[in-house]
Order: structure tokens, then C-alpha cells, then sequence
């Protein structure tokens, strides 16, 4: 068996967001491949690999 290589993914905190779906459009016109609404203060969490 040969063992592959997985990708790092850091996240990457880009400021407030009301939704899942706003946090994302803002990840990605960062030039990030997504993101994800979080926490109760609602913080806007960019994926990319790192």
C-alpha cells in the first residue's frame, strides 16, 4: 500500500458574518476556498490550505 499525501487546511478568521452563506461569499472574493458562519459571536471562519 502506498500512503498519500493529505492537504493542511488552516482556517483563517476574516471578520462578523450573519450567515453561512454571506461568510462564504466573502471567502471566496478573498481569493479562500470557503468558509463557515461560527461561534456566538458569529466570527466569519476562511478555509485554505495551508
Amino acid at each position: 500500500m502506498v500512503p498519500t499525501a493529505e492537504a493542511k487546511v488552516c482556517k483563517v478568521e476574516i471578520g462578523h458574518c450573519i450567515s453561512d452563506g454571506s461568510c462564504r461569499r466573502s471567502c471566496l472574493n478573498a481569493h479562500y476556498g470557503g468558509g463557515d458562519c461560527h461561534g456566538l459571536l458569529r466570527r466569519c471562519v476562511c478555509l485554505k490550505q495551508c
